[in-house]
């Protein structure tokens, strides 16, 4: 369940990698398809991505998360969960939302279990492949191309 809106926030070191495993997409797939060898993205705060990782057990109480939403302006909260058996019409919202489209607000999206991949498009027109897992918070600026899968 990659649940929308935030929970608690620790920021991902500016010298590793995105730590989700972000890559270069090759192919419009549904599979961690990247290039070979890797090109992992480094600093992808350069196209407005925002990551943190955060503690998912705790995501109700966690004073990180609260100072983040505070300092952000994030006021609601709400959860999807992507299941097939929880997701009504799972399979067709599933293509939907791996169509490439962008918001004209923020997107933030909290996984507080499982995972998914965002695929979020660069300055250059590249795909970023950007794989978030539990604990993982991402926020697209508006503006952005994107789309989002699950892994198979």
């Amino acid at each position: 369940m990659c649940g929308n809106s935030a929970s608690s926030l620790r920021r991902i070191p500016k010298k590793k990698s995105f730590n989700h495993g972000t890559w270069m997409l090759v192919t419009k797939t549904r599979l961690p398809h990247h290039r070979e060898p890797n090109e992992f993205v480094f600093g992808p705060t350069s196209f407005g991505v925002l990551s943190w990782r955060l503690d998912a057990d705790n995501y109700e109480t966690d004073e990180e998360l609260k100072k983040i939403r505070e300092e952000r302006g994030y006021s609601c909260v709400d959860f999807g969960e992507v299941f097939p058996e929880k997701l009504p019409n799972y399979e067709e919202k599933i293509k939907d939302i791996f169509e490439e489209h962008f918001h004209t607000d923020e997107e933030i999206r909290y996984c507080v279990a499982g995972s998914g991949y965002f695929d979020v498009r660069d300055h250059n027109d590249r795909w970023i492949h950007v794989w978030v897992k539990k604990g993982g918070m991402i926020v697209l600026p508006d503006g952005i191309h994107h789309r989002f899968t699950l892994p198979r």
